[in-house]
């Protein structure tokens, strides 16, 4: 097995638990909708990342949707789903400061933080 092809199994299986867990939130009935978002955003983060693996795409580490689809654009890669619901769950996506390790809902939080170091 390629390493790419081990990667692609990899982002695959984390982006199947993410879902899991969207679904567990989901089916209790009592998940706070950006909990549930920041699941459903980090599956379809992982699962295009996976697509763009097998496909022998080289890409900067990025947990923005946007970069990722357009990277699939780019390489004549379909992407199943409405680019406007991924701008939406992009949104949703925590940022993690290497800095202070803190973790923040917003990009705007995000460089308060690293600003502030």
């Amino acid at each position: 097995m390629s390493a790419n092809s081990k990667q692609a199994q990899s982002l695959l299986a984390a982006g199947l638990r993410d879902r899991l867990t969207l679904c567990l939130l989901r089916d209790a009935g009592e998940a706070p909708q950006e909990v549930m978002g920041f699941h459903a955003q980090q599956a379809c983060e992982k699962f295009i990342k996976a697509v763009l693996v097998v496909h022998g795409v080289v890409f900067e580490p990025t947990h923005d949707l946007a970069v990722l689809v357009a990277l699939c654009a780019d390489h004549q890669i379909q992407v199943p789903s409405e680019t406007d619901a991924l701008r939406i769950l992009n949104n949703l996506a925590s940022i993690i400061v290497p800095a202070s390790g803190h973790r923040v809902e917003s990009k705007a939080s995000a460089l308060v933080l690293s600003i502030q170091g």
